[in-house]
């Protein structure tokens, strides 16, 4: 069994962070994809606060709320929350939360609007250099595919 269970809709949305946070530091978690109709039917009673995301732990407890799962995972792998002077991401020398977050809106952003990022030639760069990352174009290519 995983350490962490993550779940959400079959879609990207507001998961999507803590999956890029999970693949980026190559931590094995359960994905677990629920449909509306089971949501509805035990799910949300079953969850801190009846909202997802969630994310269990291998004890039973657990965190709801993306921005605050997101949070965790940043600080409990690969030190990315460290400012490391400002070159080449948006807070310093290493990936952060921050490029990570970006990442995900601009590339759904990009999806309805192909040329959002033209006139903006660095932050089509910084969108370049983290889906470049091995572990995160590695997710990209083989995540369920969804429309977001």
């Amino acid at each position: 069994m995983s350490k962490f269970t993550l779940t959400y809709f079959n879609s990207r949305g507001r998961a999507e962070i803590s999956r890029l946070l999970f693949a980026v530091a190559d931590v094995k978690y359960e994905d677990k994809r629920i449909e509306k109709s089971e949501w509805r039917e035990w799910i949300k009673a079953s969850t801190p606060f009846g909202v997802v995301p969630n994310l269990t732990f291998d004890d039973g407890t657990s965190i709801s709320m993306s921005g605050a799962i997101a949070n965790y995972l940043a600080r409990e792998f690969t030190n990315f929350e460290q400012n490391n002077g400002g070159q080449g991401y948006l807070v310093g020398k290493s990936m952060t939360l921050a490029d990570i977050a970006f990442f995900n809106a601009f590339s759904n952003i990009t999806l309805v609007e192909p040329t959002a990022l033209d006139n903006l030639p660095l932050l089509k760069d910084l969108m370049v250099r983290v889906g470049a990352n091995e572990k995160i174009a590695k997710w990209v290519e083989t995540r369920p595919k969804t429309q977001f």
